[in-house]
């Protein structure tokens, strides 16, 4: 697996940033000051491919990667773009969160996309959540635990 494209909206202190991963040299560097979200880059990799962040960090108290300074009219957002052999794949997931003016909470929703290179556009080919969690799993071919030992880890 590749990444290629990694957008987040009100994930963490992200409130819109855009990860344009072709452009970097196949060794690369995520750096920062404490508390910036490079963390937050790598749950949401491992959300977008399965459904749930990273345990070990910041999630674990706060049970979510939505940011608390989302505005109530916005929805938190993961876009993930990946190569997996000659298949491009992309997975948008939008996270559960409350509105401030509402009791009920928005559940989190999920659709997955396959590029067609002769249509030059992505198709979407599932859009239940269970579903796509378990069609990546075997895309990927690793279990999240393996996932964070053997990619994330290094």
């Amino acid at each position: 697996m590749q990444p290629l494209q990694l957008s987040l909206k009100y994930i963490g202190p992200h409130k819109n940033t855009n990860i344009d991963f072709t452009i970097l040299d196949d060794f690369f560097l995520i750096y920062g000051e404490t508390g910036a979200g490079k963390t937050f880059i790598f749950d949401s990799i491992i959300h977008s491919i399965y459904g749930e962040p990273k345990k070990e960090t910041y999630e674990e108290r706060d049970k979510s990667l939505v940011s608390v300074n989302k505005p109530d009219n916005e929805v938190p957002s993961i876009e993930f773009t990946f190569s997996l052999g000659k298949a491009i794949y992309k997975v948008f997931r939008t996270l559960p969160y409350q509105k401030s003016t509402k009791k009920t909470k928005e559940n989190a929703t999920a659709s997955l996309h396959i590029f067609n290179a002769q249509q030059n556009s992505f198709e979407q080919i599932e859009n239940e959540v269970d579903s796509i969690n378990e069609k990546l799993q075997k895309l990927i071919g690793l279990t999240k635990e393996e996932f964070k030992k053997i990619v994330i880890l290094p």
